[in-house]
Formats: structure tokens, sequence, C-alpha cells
């Protein structure tokens, strides 16, 4: 939409200060913001208390040994058979130290692809090992591990506030996603917000609107308790936060890192989440895998 010119820079001036830093990254193109925030969302690890009383130590990853007594699953991550779903899984890739993106020290991203190499691989052994001990698999899709949790069958599931409202009957706590591989395990976060038309005949009139108003405490109250998404506005998130869940994913969003929106990124994700699929699944050799997928994805990106 910016490249296309159908959408106008925002003038927040010294409001920015006002939001929580990656949301506005997350709408900052080219130096410049081209969104209102209001709304922040990203997975974590949601933890059913009545069958793990503590949140597992940081240091502690996926393992191949049995589920806690009386549970099916040690932990439920979903996958979508042979499609995979790289976004969930993303925090266990990046505490490989393979984000999919090298990011500028602004936080906004470059077109260099960055899983690839050694990291990467690591993170695709790990994927096989999971698959093969069935901590991770191809079948269990989001309806499945929803419906599984809410069923009691595991003490753990990484996901988002949008499944919340199957949880109701469960007493839940929210928690950083373990790394898997060492380094920081960091979740895409999602940033919802408001677009001014550039095409607009009333684009003054927009851009007041949203700085004056909706960028006030009780309009980002008001869609937070309509959404249930951390607000974007800090004053908001502070409010909000005196909900323990809201506070958990706000806490953990806080490590994320921004869904990046630059073109580059739809050529990644049909080649990313079949490969990651077909690994769990045993069907392909991780490394060699791994490999062919960078190959392929660097050949997209040449050939657009």
């Amino acid at each position: 939409m910016t490249t296309n010119g159908l959408v106008a820079p925002i003038e927040l001036g010294d409001k920015t200060k006002d939001f929580e830093p990656v949301s506005i990254a997350a709408f900052t193109q080219d130096k410049q913001v081209y969104g209102l925030p209001y709304a922040i969302e990203n997975v974590a690890l949601i933890r059913n208390t009545a069958l793990a009383r503590r949140p597992p130590p940081r240091g502690t990853r996926p393992s191949p040994r049995a589920p806690p007594r009386g549970t099916k699953y040690k932990m439920l991550l979903q996958m979508d058979g042979v499609k995979g779903d790289p976004y969930t899984a993303y925090a266990l890739q990046t505490s490989f130290g393979a984000p999919v993106f090298k990011q500028n020290k602004d936080g906004s991203y470059t077109k260099t692809l960055a899983l690839g190499g050694a990291p990467g691989e690591a993170f695709a052994k790990f994927l096989a090992a999971q698959g093969a001990a069935k901590v991770l698999d191809p079948a269990i899709t989001y309806d499945i591990a929803v419906a599984a949790f809410a069923a009691g069958e595991s003490p753990y599931i990484i996901g988002g506030p949008w499944m919340l409202e199957k949880f109701t009957s469960l007493k839940l706590a929210i928690d950083p996603i373990p790394s898997a591989g060492g380094k920081p395990a960091q979740p895409f976060v999602g940033v919802q917000g408001f677009y001014i038309n550039a095409k607009s005949k009333n684009t003054l009139l927009a851009n007041d609107f949203l700085v004056n108003y909706m960028s006030t405490k009780d309009a980002q109250m008001a869609l937070y308790k309509a959404g249930n998404r951390p607000p974007a506005l800090t004053a908001a998130a502070d409010a909000a936060s005196a909900d323990p869940i809201t506070a958990g994913f706000r806490a953990v969003g806080k490590d994320a890192v921004p869904m990046p929106s630059i073109p580059e990124m739809a050529k990644v994700w049909s080649f990313w989440g079949v490969t990651e699929g077909a690994i769990v699944a045993g069907t392909t050799e991780p490394v060699a895998g791994w490999q062919k997928m960078v190959s392929d994805i660097e050949g997209a990106l040449k050939a657009s």
C-alpha cells in the first residue's frame, strides 16, 4: 500500500513516544509512520495452571520425554499438515539465531535473507528431532490443538489471545516461550492500526481524528475491551495490564519482533511452511531440505 501510494503518512509528532516502541516500528517504512497503531498481538506460552503450577525454566526446551502424567501432549503447537505454520513456530526458530530477514538498527527489515546457514540448519535438526519424538506433529491443526488444550490434554499451548475465548473454563497464565536454541525466543508481533487513504479529500481531518482522538487512552481502552488485544498506547496498555493475562501477552510482546511488512515477505511463506512440515513429518532430510528451501526463496526473490 505504501509502495503504490495508497496510504498517507501520519504526523504523530511528540505523541510518537506515547506508544509502545514495537507498535511504531511495525508501521514505520522509510523512516515515516504510515499508521496509527491501536493493538498489539503475539503468541506466547499459554499455561493451564491446574496442570502446571509454575512456568518452565527459561532455558527449558521441548524434549522427547513423555508428557506430564494425566495429559496426552507435552506441549501443543499447531501445524497445518504439509503447509506447516512458521508464524507460530517462529519464536523457536529465532532462539537458534535464524531470523527470516536481517534487521536494521531501527528495527526495519532489509531484503537480505537470514534464515540460512548453520543457525537455520540447527533449527531444522531440532524440528526433525521433535517430529520423530511426536512432540511436534503436522496432524495437529489449529482446531485440534485448541480443542486438546481446552480439554486439559496438555499443560501448554503456544498461541495468541485469539484463542482465549475457547479457554474460559480454564485458569491460565501467560509465560515467555522457552528458548530451544539458547538465544532469546522472539515471536512475531502483529500490530493493528488505522491507515489514512492517500486519495481522500480530507486527509488533514483524518489525520486530526487519528492523532487527537484515536490516540487517546479512552479510545484505545474501548478498542481493547472490544478486541481483547493489548493496546498500543502505553498509558492504555498500563491500565489494561491490571488483567494478568493481558500483562502476560504484553510482556512477551516487548521482546517480540515486528512481522516483516516488506514485499519480499510474500515470497517466503509457501517455501518456508511446507519445508518445516516435511521436516517434522520426516519426509525430507532436515539440513538438505532447509538448504533447498533457502535456495528456492533466494531464487524467487531474484526473479521478482
